[in-house]
């Protein structure tokens, strides 16, 4: 059984059989691993929300702060930052961080999932949902892509026809796929774009579009 952990000492490290079981019981997994480990191989169902400096702020759109959670993290990263982060904006059902990370978990032989990371090279005409803010969007975006800001994606029913979620950098965007590979329940089909729009006009010579129209 996992206990919530409301104060600032260093999270418990779970096992894999103590991680599953709280999620069964319906804690929320949140894998804060940097996307790039979490495209290469992660817990079917997590969250991906990369440890960064907006962390908790992001967090708090996807949970409420009663939701009792679960952490996947690199072994090297800080469980004390990631306290600071959830407990600076109300979060404090805070169960425990697998030990071990993700190699500890592939170890038991339970199952791992990918959600590969594209370049602007390789995008070809898949269908791009962009899931920047409405200011950014606002600023240019590639004139296919239709926009869901990140914050409202999970009011929103978006369409089998998307594949491919953009941002800048691909933080935001993974966290996007991850919850619609939740939806859908299958990463099959799904990818993000580690690129910019800027980055694609780039490559392409193409302009972007400006204002507030997005495609149906």
């Amino acid at each position: 059984m996992t206990h919530s952990h409301t104060d600032h000492q260093s999270l418990p490290w779970l096992d894999a059989a103590t991680l599953r079981q709280a999620r069964y019981d319906g804690a929320e997994l949140i894998d804060a691993r940097p996307v790039e480990r979490f495209a290469t191989g992660h817990i079917p169902g997590a969250l991906s929300l990369a440890l960064r400096g907006h962390f908790g702020a992001l967090l708090i759109t996807l949970i409420t702060p009663e939701t009792p959670v679960v952490f996947v993290l690199d072994e090297d990263q800080d469980r004390d930052e990631l306290a600071r982060h959830c407990h600076d904006h109300g979060l404090q059902q805070l169960h425990g961080v697998l030990a071990g990370g993700m190699r500890a978990w592939h170890a038991t032989g339970l199952p791992i999932t990918t959600l590969p990371m594209l370049g602007v090279a390789d995008l070809g005409n898949q269908h791009v949902l962009d899931v920047r803010s409405q200011a950014e969007w606002q600023d240019g975006h590639l004139p296919h892509a239709a926009h869901v800001p990140l914050e409202e994606l999970a009011e929103v029913a978006v369409t089998e026809q998307v594949t491919t979620l953009m941002c800048n950098h691909g933080q935001r965007s993974m966290t996007a796929a991850s919850l619609l590979a939740r939806r859908r329940g299958t990463t099959e089909g799904l990818s993000v774009l580690r690129d910019s729009a800027h980055d694609w006009s780039g490559h392409t010579g193409c302009p972007l579009q400006h204002g507030t129209a997005s495609p149906e």
